[in-house]
């Protein structure tokens, strides 16, 4: 007999439901055998589907949240707390309190696709932790030791830019550590 979506091919199989004939590329498995597309009825999991208000909501937490933990990151790497041992453990927080956060704006559905948003808000929250240390605390305004002032210095974009992507004005190794740190606890957390 010939499948009845593919009249080429010669097959001996048939729907469960309807009795169609239909070939290897049609057939659909199911509990209670083989059907046709039309008899399975295949639908996405509802549990992994998230509708357009949902979406809206976990990118505004994971946005929100970056940008919180950013400026925070900043501050704290500007007035000197967050080095060592102590930015491993704020970077895992910074990445915990993403995931959590877009937990909770989705109703902690199982969204495969959300690590990577919460990884991508990781990353996010340390550029703006960057920018942040640059404007509070950056090399614009210095301390001239002869007129006892602090008076603006020249900045070229190349310096600025450089500062921002160094990812720890006090040790590169720890900061793009604590980056990578927080970037995996965000994504393991949807794990």
């Amino acid at each position: 007999m010939q499948c009845a979506t593919h009249p080429t091919v010669e097959t001996h199989l048939s729907c469960q439901k309807c009795g169609k004939a239909i070939c290897f590329r049609c057939m659909v498995q199911t509990p209670v055998g083989y059907r046709c597309p039309e008899c399975a009825r295949v639908r996405a999991n509802p549990l992994l589907v998230m509708s357009g208000p949902q979406t809206a909501r976990a990118v505004g937490a994971a946005l929100g949240v970056a940008f919180l933990g950013g400026i925070g990151w900043g501050v704290l790497k500007g007035i000197g707390i967050v080095f060592g041992l102590f930015s491993i453990i704020a970077a895992l927080g910074i990445g915990y309190a993403i995931a959590e956060a877009i937990k909770a704006a989705t109703n902690r559905k199982p969204v495969p696709s959300l690590a990577y948003l919460a990884a991508g808000a990781a990353v996010l929250s340390f550029l703006i932790g960057n920018v942040a240390d640059w404007v509070f605390w950056g090399s614009a305004i210095e301390f001239n030791p002869v007129t006892g002032r602090f008076e603006e210095v020249g900045v070229s974009l190349g310096e600025a830019l450089t500062h921002v992507f160094d990812f720890a004005a006090r040790g590169v190794v720890w900061g793009v550590m604590s980056m990578l740190l927080s970037t995996g606890m965000a994504f393991y957390r949807f794990r």
